[in-house]
Protein backbone atom coordinates (compact mmCIF):
# COMPACT_ATOMS: atom_id res chain seq x y z
CA UNK A 1 0.00 0.00 0.00
CA UNK A 2 1.18 3.33 -0.69
CA UNK A 3 1.96 6.13 1.41
CA UNK A 4 -0.61 8.18 -0.32
CA UNK A 5 -3.45 5.50 -0.12
CA UNK A 6 -2.33 5.16 3.72
CA UNK A 7 -3.07 8.63 4.56
CA UNK A 8 -6.22 9.09 2.78
CA UNK A 9 -7.30 5.69 4.37
CA UNK A 10 -6.32 7.48 8.04
CA UNK A 11 -8.15 10.51 7.11
CA UNK A 12 -11.48 8.74 5.84
CA UNK A 13 -11.36 6.90 9.08
CA UNK A 14 -11.37 10.45 10.87
CA UNK A 15 -14.45 11.24 9.01
CA UNK A 16 -16.48 8.28 9.38
CA UNK A 17 -16.45 8.18 13.00
CA UNK A 18 -19.04 9.32 15.04
CA UNK A 19 -17.96 12.59 15.55
CA UNK A 20 -17.83 13.80 12.27
CA UNK A 21 -20.06 16.70 12.33
CA UNK A 22 -17.48 18.07 14.76
CA UNK A 23 -14.94 17.46 12.09
CA UNK A 24 -16.48 19.38 9.64
CA UNK A 25 -17.02 22.07 12.10
CA UNK A 26 -13.57 22.19 13.17
CA UNK A 27 -12.11 22.57 10.40
CA UNK A 28 -14.13 24.93 9.11
CA UNK A 29 -13.27 27.55 11.77
CA UNK A 30 -9.65 27.51 10.93
CA UNK A 31 -9.93 28.12 7.26
CA UNK A 32 -8.16 31.40 6.07
CA UNK A 33 -8.14 33.16 3.13
CA UNK A 34 -5.29 33.25 0.74
CA UNK A 35 -4.09 36.48 1.89
CA UNK A 36 -4.17 35.37 5.88
CA UNK A 37 -2.17 31.64 4.73
CA UNK A 38 0.77 34.97 3.02
CA UNK A 39 0.92 36.83 5.97
CA UNK A 40 1.51 33.05 7.86
CA UNK A 41 3.68 31.98 5.48
CA UNK A 42 7.00 32.98 7.73
CA UNK A 43 5.32 30.19 10.42
CA UNK A 44 6.64 27.04 9.98
CA UNK A 45 3.65 25.55 12.35
CA UNK A 46 1.04 27.06 9.94
CA UNK A 47 -1.33 24.53 8.13
CA UNK A 48 -4.35 26.58 7.43
CA UNK A 49 -6.46 26.29 4.50
CA UNK A 50 -8.84 27.88 2.47
CA UNK A 51 -12.65 26.87 2.87
CA UNK A 52 -12.37 25.56 -1.01
CA UNK A 53 -9.44 23.04 -0.02
CA UNK A 54 -11.41 22.00 2.81
CA UNK A 55 -13.81 21.26 1.11
CA UNK A 56 -12.40 19.34 -1.76
CA UNK A 57 -10.63 17.31 1.24
CA UNK A 58 -13.93 16.47 2.71
CA UNK A 59 -15.78 15.18 -0.48
CA UNK A 60 -12.52 13.20 -1.00
CA UNK A 61 -12.69 11.53 2.44
CA UNK A 62 -16.00 10.83 2.26
CA UNK A 63 -15.01 8.98 -1.48
CA UNK A 64 -11.91 7.15 0.25
CA UNK A 65 -14.63 6.14 3.22
CA UNK A 66 -16.73 4.63 0.49
CA UNK A 67 -14.24 2.83 -1.72
CA UNK A 68 -12.03 1.50 1.62
CA UNK A 69 -11.80 -2.38 1.39
CA UNK A 70 -10.70 -2.96 5.12
CA UNK A 71 -14.22 -4.85 6.01
CA UNK A 72 -13.97 -7.53 8.84
CA UNK A 73 -17.78 -8.67 9.82
CA UNK A 74 -19.86 -10.61 7.28
CA UNK A 75 -20.63 -7.47 5.44
CA UNK A 76 -17.84 -5.18 4.91
CA UNK A 77 -17.25 -2.17 6.23
CA UNK A 78 -16.81 -0.21 2.66
CA UNK A 79 -20.32 -1.87 2.01
CA UNK A 80 -21.97 0.19 4.84
CA UNK A 81 -20.76 3.37 3.75
CA UNK A 82 -22.02 2.33 0.25
CA UNK A 83 -25.47 1.48 1.54
CA UNK A 84 -26.05 4.71 3.61
CA UNK A 85 -25.01 6.77 -0.08
CA UNK A 86 -28.03 4.41 -1.94
CA UNK A 87 -30.14 5.20 1.55
CA UNK A 88 -29.74 9.01 1.09
CA UNK A 89 -30.32 8.50 -2.37
CA UNK A 90 -33.87 6.95 -1.74
CA UNK A 91 -34.55 9.39 1.08
CA UNK A 92 -34.37 12.33 -1.44
CA UNK A 93 -35.83 10.54 -3.93
CA UNK A 94 -39.11 10.72 -2.28
CA UNK A 95 -39.20 14.57 -2.77
CA UNK A 96 -37.28 14.83 -6.04
CA UNK A 97 -38.69 17.02 -8.28
CA UNK A 98 -38.38 16.48 -12.16
CA UNK A 99 -36.64 13.58 -14.19
CA UNK A 100 -33.28 12.36 -13.93
CA UNK A 101 -30.77 12.35 -17.08
CA UNK A 102 -30.32 9.01 -19.02
CA UNK A 103 -26.84 9.64 -17.67
CA UNK A 104 -27.98 9.78 -14.22
CA UNK A 105 -30.21 6.94 -14.59
CA UNK A 106 -27.71 4.72 -15.81
CA UNK A 107 -25.38 5.99 -12.61
CA UNK A 108 -28.22 5.04 -10.61
CA UNK A 109 -28.91 1.54 -11.80
CA UNK A 110 -25.20 0.74 -11.87
CA UNK A 111 -24.61 2.30 -7.93
CA UNK A 112 -27.36 -0.30 -7.06
CA UNK A 113 -25.20 -3.52 -8.12
CA UNK A 114 -22.73 -2.39 -5.56
CA UNK A 115 -24.96 -1.10 -2.93
CA UNK A 116 -27.49 -3.89 -3.14
CA UNK A 117 -24.86 -6.66 -3.96
CA UNK A 118 -26.20 -10.40 -4.47
CA UNK A 119 -24.82 -12.00 -1.38
CA UNK A 120 -24.08 -15.30 -2.82
CA UNK A 121 -21.27 -13.38 -4.94
CA UNK A 122 -20.15 -11.86 -1.86
CA UNK A 123 -17.26 -13.33 0.45
CA UNK A 124 -16.07 -12.30 3.80
CA UNK A 125 -14.16 -8.34 3.70
CA UNK A 126 -14.89 -8.39 -0.41
CA UNK A 127 -16.50 -8.81 -3.18
CA UNK A 128 -15.63 -11.51 -5.61
CA UNK A 129 -16.17 -9.31 -8.74
CA UNK A 130 -16.30 -5.55 -8.65
CA UNK A 131 -18.35 -3.70 -10.42
CA UNK A 132 -16.01 -2.22 -13.95
CA UNK A 133 -15.47 1.70 -13.47
CA UNK A 134 -16.32 1.44 -9.92
CA UNK A 135 -14.26 4.56 -9.04
CA UNK A 136 -16.02 6.63 -10.99
CA UNK A 137 -19.16 5.49 -10.77
CA UNK A 138 -18.85 5.92 -6.95
CA UNK A 139 -17.77 9.99 -7.70
CA UNK A 140 -21.17 9.82 -10.24
CA UNK A 141 -23.01 8.79 -7.43
CA UNK A 142 -21.97 11.50 -5.21
CA UNK A 143 -22.05 14.19 -7.70
CA UNK A 144 -25.54 12.95 -7.89
CA UNK A 145 -26.70 12.68 -4.42
CA UNK A 146 -24.99 16.23 -4.12
CA UNK A 147 -27.09 17.83 -6.34
CA UNK A 148 -30.71 16.15 -4.79
CA UNK A 149 -29.52 17.19 -1.37
CA UNK A 150 -28.61 21.05 -2.95
CA UNK A 151 -32.48 20.85 -4.27
CA UNK A 152 -33.45 19.43 -0.74
CA UNK A 153 -32.03 22.71 1.24
CA UNK A 154 -33.20 25.04 -1.64
CA UNK A 155 -36.44 23.95 -1.68
CA UNK A 156 -37.71 25.96 0.82
CA UNK A 157 -36.53 28.96 -0.10
CA UNK A 158 -36.79 28.56 -4.06
CA UNK A 159 -40.68 28.13 -3.41
CA UNK A 160 -41.40 31.69 -2.69
CA UNK A 161 -38.08 33.32 -4.39
CA UNK A 162 -38.25 31.63 -8.04
CA UNK A 163 -35.31 34.08 -9.22
CA UNK A 164 -33.13 31.80 -7.48
CA UNK A 165 -34.27 28.45 -8.50
CA UNK A 166 -31.05 27.90 -10.69
CA UNK A 167 -29.00 29.55 -8.31
CA UNK A 168 -26.70 26.55 -6.48
CA UNK A 169 -26.92 26.22 -2.58
CA UNK A 170 -23.42 26.74 -1.14
CA UNK A 171 -21.18 23.50 -1.19
CA UNK A 172 -20.43 23.62 2.31
CA UNK A 173 -24.32 23.28 3.38
CA UNK A 174 -24.73 20.47 0.86
CA UNK A 175 -21.55 18.26 1.84
CA UNK A 176 -22.55 19.09 6.00
CA UNK A 177 -26.19 17.92 5.04
CA UNK A 178 -25.30 14.52 3.35
CA UNK A 179 -23.11 13.75 6.43
CA UNK A 180 -26.42 14.42 8.52
CA UNK A 181 -28.21 11.81 6.46
CA UNK A 182 -25.63 9.43 6.14
CA UNK A 183 -25.60 9.88 10.51
CA UNK A 184 -29.16 8.63 10.45
CA UNK A 185 -28.30 5.62 7.97
CA UNK A 186 -25.60 4.64 10.34
CA UNK A 187 -27.63 4.69 13.48
CA UNK A 188 -30.81 3.52 13.13
CA UNK A 189 -31.76 4.95 16.80
CA UNK A 190 -32.19 8.34 14.69
CA UNK A 191 -34.86 8.60 12.88
CA UNK A 192 -34.40 11.94 11.50
CA UNK A 193 -31.79 14.94 11.13
CA UNK A 194 -33.70 16.64 14.08
CA UNK A 195 -32.06 14.01 16.26
CA UNK A 196 -28.30 14.26 14.56
CA UNK A 197 -28.28 17.79 15.77
CA UNK A 198 -30.20 17.49 19.18
CA UNK A 199 -30.20 13.87 20.48
CA UNK A 200 -28.15 13.42 23.53
CA UNK A 201 -26.61 10.49 21.92
CA UNK A 202 -24.94 12.91 19.07
CA UNK A 203 -23.56 15.20 21.56
CA UNK A 204 -19.63 16.45 22.65
CA UNK A 205 -18.62 15.60 26.04
CA UNK A 206 -20.60 18.81 27.61
CA UNK A 207 -23.44 18.35 26.03
CA UNK A 208 -22.69 20.45 23.74
CA UNK A 209 -24.29 20.64 19.97
CA UNK A 210 -22.93 21.35 16.26
CA UNK A 211 -24.11 24.57 16.64
CA UNK A 212 -23.00 25.14 20.27
CA UNK A 213 -19.54 24.27 18.50
CA UNK A 214 -19.92 26.57 15.45
CA UNK A 215 -19.72 29.60 17.91
CA UNK A 216 -16.68 28.02 20.52
CA UNK A 217 -14.94 27.83 17.10
CA UNK A 218 -15.81 30.94 15.38
CA UNK A 219 -12.84 32.59 15.11
CA UNK A 220 -14.27 35.67 13.14
CA UNK A 221 -14.01 39.16 14.29
CA UNK A 222 -18.34 40.29 14.76
CA UNK A 223 -21.55 38.65 13.19
CA UNK A 224 -22.74 40.95 10.36
CA UNK A 225 -26.37 41.53 9.63
CA UNK A 226 -26.02 41.66 5.88
CA UNK A 227 -25.32 37.80 6.00
CA UNK A 228 -29.03 36.71 6.11
CA UNK A 229 -30.10 39.41 3.65
CA UNK A 230 -32.26 36.95 1.14
CA UNK A 231 -30.29 34.45 2.85
CA UNK A 232 -27.41 35.08 1.72
CA UNK A 233 -25.63 32.49 3.81
CA UNK A 234 -27.19 29.58 1.89
CA UNK A 235 -25.66 30.96 -1.83
CA UNK A 236 -22.31 29.52 -3.36
CA UNK A 237 -22.18 33.57 -4.33
CA UNK A 238 -18.75 34.64 -5.99
CA UNK A 239 -19.21 38.43 -6.18
CA UNK A 240 -19.47 39.49 -2.36
CA UNK A 241 -18.93 35.73 -0.12
CA UNK A 242 -18.75 35.65 3.72
CA UNK A 243 -15.27 36.12 5.05
CA UNK A 244 -13.54 32.91 4.90
CA UNK A 245 -13.43 33.17 8.88
CA UNK A 246 -16.60 33.54 9.17
CA UNK A 247 -17.66 30.28 7.27
CA UNK A 248 -18.55 27.83 10.51
CA UNK A 249 -21.06 30.63 11.15
CA UNK A 250 -22.68 30.11 7.64
CA UNK A 251 -23.59 26.34 9.16
CA UNK A 252 -25.01 28.19 12.30
CA UNK A 253 -27.06 30.57 10.38
CA UNK A 254 -28.12 27.39 7.76
CA UNK A 255 -29.16 25.30 11.19
CA UNK A 256 -31.59 28.23 12.08
CA UNK A 257 -32.86 28.35 8.86
CA UNK A 258 -33.64 25.27 8.81
CA UNK A 259 -35.12 24.01 12.14
CA UNK A 260 -35.87 27.17 13.48
CA UNK A 261 -35.60 28.33 17.15
CA UNK A 262 -34.95 24.85 18.51
CA UNK A 263 -31.17 25.10 17.38
CA UNK A 264 -30.84 28.47 19.23
CA UNK A 265 -32.64 27.29 22.53
CA UNK A 266 -31.39 23.93 22.57
CA UNK A 267 -29.26 24.02 26.04
CA UNK A 268 -26.08 22.36 26.81
CA UNK A 269 -27.29 18.98 27.61
CA UNK A 270 -25.91 15.30 28.50
CA UNK A 271 -28.36 13.83 30.17
CA UNK A 272 -28.34 11.67 33.72
CA UNK A 273 -25.51 14.07 35.61
CA UNK A 274 -25.79 17.66 34.57
CA UNK A 275 -22.53 19.11 32.63
CA UNK A 276 -20.95 21.90 34.11
CA UNK A 277 -22.26 24.41 31.19
CA UNK A 278 -25.92 23.03 31.50
CA UNK A 279 -28.51 24.90 30.49
CA UNK A 280 -26.26 27.07 28.14
CA UNK A 281 -27.58 28.20 24.95
CA UNK A 282 -26.30 30.22 21.73
CA UNK A 283 -27.63 33.42 23.47
CA UNK A 284 -25.67 32.74 26.15
CA UNK A 285 -22.64 32.36 23.98
CA UNK A 286 -23.42 35.32 21.80
CA UNK A 287 -23.72 37.60 25.19
CA UNK A 288 -20.26 36.49 26.24
CA UNK A 289 -19.02 37.40 22.86
CA UNK A 290 -20.30 40.91 23.61
CA UNK A 291 -21.64 40.70 19.94
CA UNK A 292 -24.83 42.96 20.11
CA UNK A 293 -25.56 42.11 16.44
CA UNK A 294 -25.40 38.37 16.79
CA UNK A 295 -27.97 38.62 20.33
CA UNK A 296 -30.16 40.39 17.82
CA UNK A 297 -30.38 38.14 15.52
CA UNK A 298 -31.38 35.38 18.35
CA UNK A 299 -33.79 37.38 19.87
CA UNK A 300 -35.50 38.39 16.47
CA UNK A 301 -35.54 34.32 15.83
CA UNK A 302 -37.19 33.22 19.14
CA UNK A 303 -34.30 32.83 21.28
CA UNK A 304 -35.33 32.44 25.03
CA UNK A 305 -34.22 35.57 26.86
CA UNK A 306 -34.81 34.15 30.03
CA UNK A 307 -32.79 30.73 29.99
CA UNK A 308 -30.90 29.66 32.81
CA UNK A 309 -27.62 28.35 32.64
CA UNK A 310 -27.77 26.25 35.82
CA UNK A 311 -24.54 24.34 35.42
CA UNK A 312 -21.54 23.73 38.41
CA UNK A 313 -19.81 26.30 35.70
CA UNK A 314 -22.46 29.10 36.46
CA UNK A 315 -23.47 28.51 39.82
CA UNK A 316 -19.59 29.55 41.24
CA UNK A 317 -20.40 32.74 39.83
CA UNK A 318 -18.73 32.89 36.44
CA UNK A 319 -21.04 34.60 34.44
CA UNK A 320 -24.67 34.67 36.46
CA UNK A 321 -27.50 32.41 34.67
CA UNK A 322 -29.53 34.27 32.78
CA UNK A 323 -28.75 36.30 29.36
CA UNK A 324 -29.10 39.58 30.92
CA UNK A 325 -26.76 38.43 33.76
CA UNK A 326 -23.78 37.24 31.54
CA UNK A 327 -24.17 40.90 29.73
CA UNK A 328 -23.58 42.49 33.30
CA UNK A 329 -20.76 39.95 34.24
CA UNK A 330 -19.27 40.65 30.97
CA UNK A 331 -19.62 44.57 31.46
CA UNK A 332 -21.12 45.13 27.82
CA UNK A 333 -23.36 48.55 28.27
CA UNK A 334 -25.27 48.00 25.07
CA UNK A 335 -26.53 44.72 25.75
CA UNK A 336 -27.30 45.08 28.68
CA UNK A 337 -29.65 48.01 27.52
CA UNK A 338 -30.95 46.11 24.86
CA UNK A 339 -32.27 43.84 27.09
CA UNK A 340 -33.59 46.55 29.42
CA UNK A 341 -35.78 48.09 27.11
CA UNK A 342 -38.40 45.67 26.92
CA UNK A 343 -41.79 46.77 28.52
CA UNK A 344 -41.63 48.64 31.80
CA UNK A 345 -37.68 47.73 32.24
CA UNK A 346 -38.66 44.11 32.51
CA UNK A 347 -35.04 42.58 31.10
CA UNK A 348 -36.82 39.30 30.10
CA UNK A 349 -39.11 40.60 27.33
CA UNK A 350 -37.55 42.06 24.60
CA UNK A 351 -39.09 43.88 22.13
CA UNK A 352 -42.41 41.35 21.45
CA UNK A 353 -44.92 43.19 23.36
CA UNK A 354 -47.06 40.11 22.89
CA UNK A 355 -44.33 38.22 25.09
CA UNK A 356 -44.27 40.75 27.72
CA UNK A 357 -47.83 40.57 28.49
CA UNK A 358 -47.97 37.19 29.24
CA UNK A 359 -44.81 37.61 31.17
CA UNK A 360 -46.54 40.16 33.13
CA UNK A 361 -49.14 37.34 33.39
CA UNK A 362 -47.16 34.76 34.67
CA UNK A 363 -45.82 36.86 37.15
CA UNK A 364 -49.29 38.01 38.21
CA UNK A 365 -50.87 34.54 38.71
CA UNK A 366 -46.78 33.85 40.36
CA UNK A 367 -47.64 36.28 42.63
CA UNK A 368 -51.41 35.42 43.57
CA UNK A 369 -50.01 32.13 44.74
CA UNK A 370 -47.02 33.27 47.06
CA UNK A 371 -50.33 35.54 49.00
CA UNK A 372 -52.68 32.67 48.76
CA UNK A 373 -49.66 30.12 50.03
CA UNK A 374 -48.67 32.72 53.05
CA UNK A 375 -52.25 33.23 54.18
CA UNK A 376 -52.64 29.26 54.70
CA UNK A 377 -49.48 29.17 56.62
CA UNK A 378 -50.52 32.42 58.81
Amino acid sequence: MSDERSDNASQAALWADTTTLWHIVQSVSQAQSAEKQKESSLNPNAHMKTLQHIITSSKKSLLYEIKSEDGKNDIPKYMQSRTHLWGVYKRLRQSHEGAFTDEENQTIKDYQLIAEPDKSKMSTGSLIKEVEGEDQLIKAMMKLVLKMVDEDIGRKHRKSNQEDHDRPIHPLLTLFKLRMYMRIEWKPEFNSDEDVLFSPKNRGPVGETVAHMCVLLWLGKKFDPKWTENNKFLWDDEEDPLPEDDNVIRLMLWMIYEYGQDVINAPFHVGGKPSAYEGETLLHMAVAKKDLDLVKYLVDHGADVRARAWGDFFKNGCYGEFPLSFAVRMNCRPIIDYFLKGTEGDARTVVDPEQAKKLQEEDAEHERKIQEKSKLMA
